[in-house]
């Protein structure tokens, strides 16, 4: 009798031990400071107060894979409410009713959704352009990562590769030694990030960093979305014929007609095309207006039709460094220039075609 009841006490320890962890795993972190910093508190379900001490005191989540919370300014699930999914490290990142505009110490209650799964979760990532390892753009409470953050639910990660090999030599023909050194950097990031999906979005020389990186890592990408990014012929091989497994599921590109930025930085070939045909077309147009003027109508009207067509060729050289291949083009025609193009007008413009379908 005595070790039958050693034995259902012991069964009954590890049977709490199992329940508590269980309970643990299924349970929402909430935190003091940014960053999962400062005093915590956890729970598994709706709370209509978080109590005195906690009242708009929160600055960041953890939530397990598979659940949500929705979080609430007032207390009894009142006023403005946010619903998050994943880790999220900067309250700031999300437009709010606090008095800086975010959701930063501003939650009184909370509801906790799911909890019955632990399956995989979704990564985002924000990599930055050449030039500049941390832009604005990609730092937590900037306009940006906050339309990002509230388009997929949670926080992004911001990645950063440096391009430390001599600048302008790392990004440009003939080796491009900087891009091809952040592909690895990036393909070893990505494949030490626990499972689910990963959505990329990067600017300007960080799309051609992601574009390698999918040759190099072990995890496949859902979307890859790029503002801005030069379509480089020298990279199309890497960009646009990646083996299967290791092909996006999605990729679309975000260009401005007018951006000479994006032109710039594709390949001496593209430039050098688009140089030759405009110079050709106004050579054209110019002996096309003297033989009007000498009355040669004919000979007029031969070199303007000349002069048309290198025009046009000139138009599609140009356009060669602006349109996706691989995946749908969206073209800002308006006064959009370079470090526009990953502002938050062109993300919301973008997000329901691009990051969540």
């Amino acid at each position: 009798m005595e070790n039958m009841r050693a034995r259902i006490g012991t069964l009954a320890c590890v049977l709490v031990l199992l329940l508590c962890g269980t309970a643990r795993a299924q349970s929402v972190t909430f935190f003091d400071d940014i960053y999962f910093g400062g005093g915590s508190f956890t729970a598994g379900s709706d709370m209509s107060f978080v109590g005195w001490d906690w009242n708009d005191r929160v600055s960041s989540i953890s939530i397990p894979a598979g659940m949500s919370v929705t979080v609430y300014q007032d207390i009894d699930f009142g006023g403005a409410s946010l619903t998050l999914s994943g880790d999220n490290v900067d309250l700031r990142s999300f437009s709010g009713p606090g008095g800086d505009g975010t959701w930063n110490d501003q939650v009184s209650s909370f509801r906790v959704n799911g909890g019955g799964s632990s399956g995989p979760t979704t990564t985002t990532i924000l990599v930055n352009g050449s030039f500049n390892e941390s832009p604005p753009w990609t730092q937590p409470g900037s306009p940006e990562f906050q339309a990002v953050a509230a388009t997929y639910g949670h926080s992004p990660l911001v990645w950063q590769w440096t391009n430390n090999l001599n600048r302008l030599a790392g990004v440009t023909f003939p080796d491009y030694g900087g891009i091809v050194a952040g592909a690895y950097g990036l393909a070893a990031f990505l494949d030490g990030l626990p499972g689910g999906d990963i959505n990329v979005v990067a600017h300007s020389h960080g799309g051609n960093v992601v574009g390698l990186a999918t040759w190099i890592t072990n995890r496949r990408l859902k979307h890859v979305i790029n503002l801005a990014t030069p379509i480089n012929y020298d990279l199309q091989y890497a960009r646009y014929m990646a083996p299967p497994p290791y092909r996006p599921d999605s990729r679309c590109q975000a260009s401005s007609f007018i951006d000479w930025v994006q032109f710039l930085g594709s390949s001496p070939f593209q430039v050098q095309e688009f140089i030759y045909a405009t110079y050709d077309a106004e050579q054209l147009a110019n002996m096309a207006i003297d033989e009007f003027q000498q009355g040669n109508w004919e000979e007029g009207l031969a070199e303007s039709a000349l002069a048309a067509a290198y025009a046009a060729g000139a138009f599609d050289w140009w356009m060669s460094t602006k349109v996706e291949w691989a995946g749908p083009t969206y073209m800002w025609w308006d006064g959009h220039i370079h470090g526009d193009m990953h502002e938050p007008d062109v993300w919301n413009a973008l997000a329901g075609a691009c990051a969540v379908n």
